[in-house]
């Protein structure tokens, strides 16, 4: 996952801040207090008589060997209708049955401390959570590529743009990727995730987040880090990783503007400080669709299909030599 493009930061850079992006993207709101914990301050809890409005675990809470004790113990910094937020690795994971190895044992189809969401269900109703959601996380809990809202499924072939990563590559004897339509198709896509985010309240009245799905850059330099943000209103959200971001927002309006003038359809779209807005489209991916048709057998339909989108290449910007070998070259 790491290219020359990414120089500038070491690896270890590289790799916290792609684990962060397991919870970076969640909207917290203004003025509200948040409790970051991790394994470095969690001991100290004990002693803690703060109550907050998000207490965020940003990484597997099974890293504790007491799962049930963590929770209680971070519940304890709760405001009564605060939302907690943690990680998790499935058992019943799809890359365990590839052949990963348990990242807390090291051994192959060993479920020590690990939960499944059904068993996380009944711990956290016996510490009294009432209001749970649950995103589904691919890859995997250190590398959350791609998260979706528990129930959601994605209008994509995200085989094409999610890429496994593991602990243990060489016992991986399957290609996990190539699962994922399969899994969706027999209705068993999210119980197979190899993790899950968490998100708890205490008070049935708590508001959870409308998000549906995330998918994130954060392999990328500071300038092309980005969240792609689907919420349950059917908008859709590019939002900055980093500051260095903002600038990317006005460039991507421009060149809306330039297609717009060349007769290219494109979607709306509202630029405002942090984030870019536009309406979310229900319709696959042009690549799925040539996909799905090559597949069908259609080949006059998958030929009509390839010619429509090289006359949108073509007519998307101004042809500035006719070269006799390549044929039009544009702008």
């Amino acid at each position: 996952m790491i290219n020359k493009r990414q120089s500038d930061m070491d690896q270890e850079t590289i790799v916290n801040r792609i684990r962060g992006g397991l919870t970076s993207w969640y909207p917290f709101g203004k003025g509200n207090s948040i409790c970051h914990v991790d394994s470095s301050n969690f001991e100290q809890l004990a002693d803690c008589h703060e109550k907050y409005d998000f207490v965020v675990y940003g990484a597997a809470i099974e890293k504790n060997t007491d799962v049930k004790r963590a929770i209680a113990t971070l519940k304890k910094l709760l405001k009564r209708d605060g939302i907690l937020l943690f990680g998790m690795c499935n058992r019943l994971g799809i890359s365990f049955f590839c052949g990963e190895k348990n990242p807390y044992t090291n051994r192959i189809f060993d479920k020590t401390y690990l939960y499944t969401k059904e068993m996380m269900d009944h711990a956290l109703l016996e510490l009294g959570f009432k209001n749970t959601k649950y995103y589904s996380v691919l890859s995997n809990i250190d590398n959350p590529s791609h998260i979706f809202a528990y129930g959601y499924y994605p209008n994509e072939d995200i085989a094409n743009r999610l890429f496994p990563t593991y602990n243990s590559p060489e016992t991986v004897f399957l290609r996990e990727e190539e699962l994922y339509k399969d899994m969706m198709d027999n209705g068993i896509f999210h119980q197979m995730a190899n993790a899950y985010l968490v998100e708890t309240s205490l008070a049935e009245d708590a508001v959870l987040s409308d998000v549906l799905q995330v998918t994130s850059t954060l392999e990328r330099n500071d300038e092309n880090a980005f969240y792609t943000i689907i919420h349950a209103d059917r908008t859709v959200e590019k939002r900055n990783a980093f500051p260095k971001g903002r600038e990317r927002f006005h460039y991507m309006k421009e060149y809306a503007c330039d297609l717009r003038e060349h007769g290219i359809d494109v979607v709306d779209m509202e630029v405002s400080v942090d984030a870019v807005r536009m309406p979310f489209i229900e319709a696959p991916t042009g690549q799925l669709k040539l996909k799905q048709t090559l597949r069908s057998g259609d080949m006059d339909q998958f030929y009509y299909l390839l010619d429509t989108f090289k006359e949108s290449i073509m007519k998307s910007s101004d042809i500035i030599e006719d070269d006799v070998r390549l044929g039009p070259i544009a702008r």
